[in-house]
């Protein structure tokens, strides 16, 4: 399943390959980054990535001054995320001995694809969202974390601060970041991500 700026960057590219309204991009994005909240408030997966579309209308509620066409534009990333993480795994078979080989991948399909995520300042919604027991102060802070992960993208010495403290549990992952390195210095393994991204065609959810 694929990071942050990956679900990012494939939910902007679904956006405009079917011609979605731009008004409610904001939102699709803001949707598209929650249900991995699960990394900060310690969760089980399957808790935050299981829903039907029926299911998460009673998952996700917000305020009644709302405006229903922002929540479910909101509610549309959501499942894009559901989908994505589904798809993507599906679209490799790299032959590798490193145990965490997968984590590596991600981490190095972030920095590969973060040129792609265009005019993305903040992600937090202006409109109160409740999800789950979740409470308002863990969905601020989520979003505010995923704020500093679009900068620190760009340093991976601050990436990889940012990721042991807010994903990884403050776990030391033997030589991950060597093997981020050589994914970055491997031209084969990027053609392939970078083709993934750019032969990606989803015309619905």
């Amino acid at each position: 399943m694929p990071l942050l700026i990956t679900h990012l960057a494939y939910l902007q590219k679904y956006w405009q390959q079917n011609n979605l309204p731009q008004p409610y991009l904001a939102d699709a994005l803001a949707g598209t980054v929650l249900p991995d909240i699960r990394y900060l408030v310690k969760i089980k997966r399957t808790e935050t990535h299981t829903f039907t579309a029926e299911q998460l209308d009673k998952k996700i509620l917000t305020d009644n001054n709302s405006d229903p066409n922002k929540l479910s534009n909101f509610k549309a990333g959501f499942l894009f995320h559901l989908q994505l993480d589904q798809w993507w795994p599906r679209q490799y078979n790299f032959v590798t001995d490193y145990q965490y080989f997968g984590l590596a991948l991600k981490i190095a399909t972030d920095l590969i694809l973060k040129p792609k995520i265009k005019n993305l300042s903040t992600l937090k919604p202006n409109y109160q969202i409740n999800f789950l027991a979740t409470n308002r102060a863990d969905i601020n802070s989520w979003y505010e974390f995923i704020e500093e992960y679009l900068i620190a993208s760009d340093c991976q010495s601050e990436l990889k601060k940012l990721l042991q403290k807010n994903l990884f549990y403050q776990q030391e992952i033997p030589n991950l970041w060597e093997q981020v390195e050589k994914i970055l210095q491997n031209k084969n393994i990027i053609l392939a991500l970078q083709k993934t991204y750019t032969d990606f065609v989803w015309k619905r959810l």
